[in-house]
Formats: C-alpha cells, sequence, structure tokens
C-alpha cells in the first residue's frame, strides 16, 4: 500500500537469470511505484574463500541488473558497501551475525 517499502535481495543462487529479473521488474515496477510504494534493489552481496570466484559474476550480473532498473527503483550497493566496510561469512557464502547486522543497518539508512 502507499507509504509502504519494498526491498529486493537474493543471492548468488540464480544469477545466469538476469534478464528475467529485468524483465519482471520493468513489468511490475511501474505498478509498484504507481500505487505509492518505494521500491529498492539490494544488490548481490560478496563472497569470499573457496567461493570467491563468484564474485566477477556478481559484479557483472550487478552491473547489468543496476543499468535496466525501471524509473522509480532504487539502488543500494551492498556489494560496494561490504567490500569497504568489511565482511565475514560462516562458509564463504553465509554471513556471520555482525555481517548481517551490519547488511541490515545499510539498507536501512539507505531506505
Amino acid at each position: 500500500k502507499s507509504g509502504s517499502a519494498v526491498i529486493i535481495i537474493m543471492g548468488v543462487n540464480d544469477l545466469h537469470n538476469i534478464d528475467s529479473y529485468i524483465s519482471y521488474l520493468k513489468s511490475n515496477a511501474s505498478s509498484w511505484t504507481g500505487s505509492g510504494v518505494k521500491v529498492y534493489y539490494s544488490a548481490v552481496t560478496p563472497c569470499d574463500g573457496s567461493y570467491s570466484s563468484n564474485n566477477s559474476k556478481i559484479t557483472s550480473f550487478n552491473s547489468k541488473l543496476k543499468n535496466n532498473l525501471p524509473s522509480g527503483v532504487k539502488w543500494i550497493d551492498t556489494y560496494s558497501y561490504l567490500n569497504s566496510a568489511g565482511f565475514k561469512t560462516t562458509d564463504g557464502l553465509h554471513y556471520d551475525k555482525a555481517t548481517s547486522e551490519k547488511i541490515y543497518n545499510y539498507i536501512k539508512s539507505a531506505v
């Protein structure tokens, strides 16, 4: 409803479907924002350890998505934020509690 915020966040499992995400956003964003909803898309965040090889795919995904966001959808660059603020994972993919709190607070400040 009007005055609400929708924050879209996703992980690394679906990077190969970038065109589907762009198409979905372009098909739906105007109806969301037109009804008074603020829409945000949070960048896919980085990996480390044995999963750090995913980071080049993540940056490509983030770049293409950011450059194709429909009007009215705001970008939250959690990827760059974590790279500058530092992060820790429990397994290379999933963040520890402190990093999860960093992400939450960063997104909250952007909204």
